[in-house]
């Protein structure tokens, strides 16, 4: 990273209006598509958090191709929730709006150990959310961690894979996006 960051600023003394994005996507270290992702999150979390349904937005916890999911605090118990929002623009799509349906229903029927219960759905405003279960504390950063050890993933979830195959199987879904999560 430390090449990339020098790269710039040499760049720019050269009198070159590039980005950091423009030298990683030269050295092949991500792609086009990798950093609209990026600036697309970027611009929307420093976008002010806010109140959905009756739910208080805290922050932005990742952005996946359907939407973002956020850690909520619900407004009634003070429980933390994670909440799905579907971005407006692809609300606006009914092809999109279908499939994040779909996902919301399938989140539903999936009942195991190792998938977040989904709780709830809404729509406010043309904004449509799904909220379910925040996991956090040892099982949840082990399993963001990518340098995590095969040890320790197997002693807090045994058997990830079952969740995702067997019980999804079981409730007639196919899971579209499972892919695997390779460390930065």
């Amino acid at each position: 990273m430390q090449d990339a960051k020098d790269e710039l600023e040499r760049r720019a003394l050269m009198g070159e209006n590039v980005t950091l994005a423009d030298v990683l996507i030269s050295r092949g270290l991500i792609t086009d598509h990798q950093r609209k992702n990026l600036e697309e999150t970027a611009k929307e979390s420093t976008q002010e958090t806010g109140a959905l349904g009756h739910y208080t937005l805290i922050r932005k916890l990742g952005q996946g191709g359907m939407g973002a999911v956020w850690l909520a605090e619900d407004n009634a118990d003070k429980s933390k929730v994670a909440v799905k929002i579907l971005p407006e623009k692809f609300a606006k799509n009914p092809e999109l709006l279908a499939r994040f349906r779909r996902e919301t229903k399938a989140a539903f029927r999936l009942r195991h150990e190792n998938i977040a219960a989904a709780y709830g759905e809404g729509e406010q405003n043309g904004v449509f959310y799904y909220t379910m279960e925040y996991c956090d504390g040892e099982r949840s950063t082990l399993f963001r961690n990518a340098a995590a050890d095969c040890s320790s993933a197997s002693r807090l979830n045994p058997d990830p894979g079952r969740a995702r195959t067997e019980i999804a199987h079981e409730n007639g879904i196919i899971h579209r996006d499972i892919k695997p999560r390779t460390s930065s």
